[in-house]
């Protein structure tokens, strides 16, 4: 599960490079694929927008100033092993 914690600090970071949830899927479900544990977790990726102001144009700002309104989305990992799946398949 340490990827899946690297994974979440790169999610984390401000220069990351997952920016649409489909990757961000994509990219656990192939850590899950190469550990073996396909359907042994359990994850939730919550998704937060995030909204920058910035001046339109150079100079010092005053009253008549124009700001411009930039969203950018972000995503975080929560995730926890499925222990009672766990149980069950290594009992049979």
């Amino acid at each position: 599960m340490n990827e899946l914690a690297e994974l979440r600090q790169k999610l984390l970071s401000p220069r990351t490079r997952y920016r649409q949830e489909a990757k961000v899927v994509e990219a656990v479900q192939e850590i899950m694929r190469n550990r073996g544990v396909e359907g042994l977790d359990r994850h939730e990726i919550k998704e937060k927008t995030e909204d920058k102001f910035h001046q339109d144009g150079p100079g010092r700002p005053n009253e008549n100033t124009r700001y411009v309104k930039e969203t950018t989305t972000r995503f975080d990992l929560a995730y926890r092993i499925n222990t009672e799946q766990l149980v069950r398949g290594s009992v049979w």
